[in-house]
């Protein structure tokens, strides 16, 4: 979307084309130019709602996840369970309401500034509690503990490593 608000005003302002193009009789080069710089900026949206809708579809996928995971777990959010993993959340929701503003300064939508607003709220609220979870973690000296490992107990060996990594036998073939 941004490539496209570039290439048109390139091309409505300063009547600069980033395409080379050829006009047809009885039309102006800068015409020509306008009409490609249409066309990319309508690409630009066309491409950008579809984005838009496949990640509204991860993000509902995503926290119907985390919600049945809260309600299976209590503690969830509290220190004992807390991880490292929680930042790979951020990135995703933060560029889900990112593009969500975007679309809502560019198609002048209050429910897209509406959802973009929440979801940028989300989004501070989630980096506010997982960079004091972090630093705190970091502090007690906790941080890269993992409690999914420790439950193994050395009951692990190096044979249960190589089965996981290779597991069919090789067989030779004459």
């Amino acid at each position: 979307m941004t490539l496209g608000n570039v290439v048109r005003t390139l091309a409505y302002t300063y009547d600069v084309g980033l395409f080379l193009t050829v006009p047809s009789e009885g039309v102006s080069c800068s015409t020509g130019i306008q009409r490609v710089a249409d066309a990319v900026y309508a690409g630009g949206m066309v491409t950008g709602m579809v984005l838009w809708g496949l990640g509204l579809c991860w993000y509902i996928l995503a926290f119907a996840m985390v919600v049945d995971h809260v309600l299976k777990n209590r503690d969830f959010f509290f220190l004992s369970k807390f991880s490292v993993g929680l930042w790979a959340i951020t990135f995703p929701i933060g560029v889900f309401a990112t593009a969500t503003t975007t679309l809502a300064s560019e198609l002048h939508s209050p429910a897209f500034k509406v959802l973009g607003t929440i979801l940028s709220v989300q989004v501070a609220l989630h980096w506010l509690y997982v960079s004091c979870m972090t630093i705190y973690k970091a502090c007690d000296g906790t941080i890269f503990a993992a409690p999914e490992v420790a439950s193994f107990e050395g009951k692990v060996t190096v044979r249960d490593l190589e089965k996981a990594h290779n597991p069919r036998p090789s067989v030779n073939m004459p």
